[in-house]
């Protein structure tokens, strides 16, 4: 019979789904922000552009 190791039920922060999740938010806020300085936007009047073209087409 193959023996169980013990855990104390912590898994490494690396490892976390959720730590994942945010650490690809913040590298996408980081990449959209870059793109955005290219055309002297906010991610502000991104949001507001983005709302509009959504509205109007």
């Amino acid at each position: 019979m193959p023996s169980k190791k013990k855990t104390n039920g912590s898994l490494a922060p690396s490892k976390s789904v959720g730590f994942l999740i945010r650490d690809t938010m913040l590298h996408m806020q980081i990449v959209l922000r870059a793109h955005l300085q290219e055309h002297n936007l906010s991610t502000a009047q991104w949001y507001q552009l983005r709302v509009l073209w959504e509205e109007e087409g």
